[in-house]
């Protein structure tokens, strides 16, 4: 959709841009394996991949290709502070973790909280947990128990929650996947437990309320999303994108709308750096996003706002903003 409202506006210095898409089979070999076919399609920049690990995994053949890789949603701290060919519009998960942690003892006032996270996500969840640990630990909370568990195989989540019980906690942070966390949820409830339900940015997408129901009401997130933006550029995008997807957009589509402006601007200031995309892309400071201006760092790491979100009624609903 962004590659066509660019071209109808006439393209890039007059020249209108060509989407390929390949699927990179949400793994590191996938991954690998679409970004070689997309570069021996001679584009100029390749925009992915959805998780940590996948970006991470190519980082390696991305430098030696000299090839732009820009993620929407790639948020591990291991890609960040680096001047490569690797860009991103999504910030350090450890970040949003802080601020998860930050929301949960100053303003729900929970002190005793039980840390899960999947294990098959390394790169993303390891560190999304250890900032929820430390922030939270920072304020004077107690974290009595963390365990880490793998989306590959089966998870018992009955044993999972019973060791959860012993430890008298107020609340659960999981990082995991929408169809986990939904899982855990629908687990909890049945056993009418009333912990409160922290859930990371990777389940914070439209999965996890249809795989959930009503048992994912309650859930808090902390985004750099804002579904309920007033910002003229949102309101516009996310009315264009729910007429023609026929559901509300959330952050993957929006950052990944974000990304093609982020390399619009690289190609169009391109000229200015003998050619050269990545030098151009490197000197980019800041671009105007949906939801506001996004600011980049002499390293290209982007700074943006972050907002506190719940499931209510089966939406995402906003109730603050750090």
């Amino acid at each position: 959709m962004a590659i066509e409202n660019l071209n109808k506006a006439g393209g890039i210095n007059g020249r209108t841009l060509e989407l390929i898409v390949e699927n990179d089979e949400n793994s590191i070999e996938g991954a690998l394996k679409a970004d070689k076919k997309l570069i021996e399609e001679g584009v100029v920049a390749i925009i992915g991949h959805m998780t940590s690990s996948q970006t991470l995994g190519v980082e390696k053949f991305i430098r030696d290709q000299k090839i732009p890789l820009i993620s929407p949603t790639a948020s591990s701290p291991l890609l960040e502070g680096k001047q490569d060919y690797i860009f991103r519009l999504n910030p350090s998960s450890d970040r949003s973790a802080a601020v998860m942690g930050e929301y949960a003892y100053k303003h729900l006032e929970v002190t005793r909280v039980a840390v899960l996270y999947d294990r098959n996500n390394k790169a993303y969840s390891l560190p999304y947990a250890q900032g929820f640990v430390h922030s939270f630990r920072e304020l004077g909370g107690k974290i009595p128990l963390q365990i880490d568990f793998s989306s590959e195989k089966e998870v018992g989540w009955a044993e999972i929650i019973n060791r959860i019980e012993e430890e008298k906690v107020a609340a659960v942070a999981i990082v995991a996947s929408a169809a986990d966390t939904a899982a855990f949820a629908q687990e909890i409830r049945q056993r009418d437990k009333e912990w409160k339900i922290f859930g990371s940015g990777w389940a914070y997408t439209q999965n996890l309320i249809q795989y959930g129901g009503r048992a994912v009401e309650g859930l808090m997130f902390t985004d750099s999303f804002n579904s309920e933006s007033t910002r003229p550029a949102f309101r516009e995008f996310k009315e264009q994108y729910s007429s023609r997807f026929g559901r509300p957009p959330m952050f993957a589509a929006a950052q990944g709308y974000e990304s093609v402006l982020f390399l619009r601007k690289g190609l169009e200031s391109q000229s200015e750096y003998g050619g050269n995309l990545i030098e151009a892309l490197q000197n980019i400071k800041k671009i105007e996003g949906l939801m506001g201006t996004l600011y980049f760092n002499e390293h290209s790491d982007v700074r943006r706002p972050f907002f506190i979100s719940k499931v209510s009624e089966g939406e995402f609903t906003l109730i603050g903003s750090i």
